[in-house]
């Protein structure tokens, strides 16, 4: 929901949402969310900011751009891409 929130702070349409594996590591595990949303440059690199500014520790990987028109049809960004949230195991 956060995330949402946050998209929509930037202004990004998600189009789609679908929740990934969970990666068991030694000390963690890797939850990881697959993102599909539309927005201009600005405001993705904006958003992509602030996930990693975020107080639980997340990245953002596989990233894949291409032109799509934003909701105000304007030239925007198509952008794909793999959120991974680590959580401790305890």
């Amino acid at each position: 929901r956060s995330i949402t929130k946050l998209g929509e702070k930037h202004g990004m349409d998600i189009d789609n949402f679908r929740i990934g594996s969970v990666i068991s590591r030694q000390y963690y595990k890797e939850h990881t969310y697959n993102f599909t949303v539309n927005s201009s440059y600005h405001n993705i690199a904006q958003f992509f900011t602030d996930i990693c500014q975020r107080e639980r520790i997340m990245t953002v990987r596989d990233i894949r751009l291409s032109p799509a028109s934003s909701k105000d049809g304007e030239q925007g960004m198509g952008v794909s891409f793999i959120l991974v949230v680590y959580t401790y195991k305890g």
